[in-house]
């Protein structure tokens, strides 16, 4: 199971997917085999392979602060002085049919 492929919003099942991509990574096998080079590339595939963890976490936090009301109002409340005086919420503007006709 590869980790990029992996659309899940489940924690648990990103952390089996990482754990099934990483553990061939940390065999050793036969050591006679092993020179810096090798090092380096399981390294590399290492801090990728986390790194992909990582950032589906943070999607999965983003995902629970976007779903979550509370977040949405204590944003909106954070940032209400930002707002130009004729902007509602989420962006837009009241509409008026002669603003449409003006140049």
């Amino acid at each position: 199971m590869e980790l990029k492929k992996i659309a899940t919003n489940s924690l648990p099942q990103l952390l089996i997917a990482f754990q099934t991509a990483i553990a061939p990574l940390l065999e050793i096998g036969n050591i006679e085999e092993w020179d810096g080079r090798t090092l380096k590339e399981r390294e590399e595939k290492i801090r990728e392979i986390g790194l992909i963890l990582v950032g589906k976490c943070i999607v999965i936090l983003l995902e629970k602060l976007a779903s979550s009301e509370e977040a949405q109002l204590k944003a909106i409340e954070q940032t209400k002085g930002w707002w130009r005086t004729k902007t509602k919420k989420n962006g837009t503007k009241p509409w008026t049919r002669f603003a449409a006709l003006a140049p």
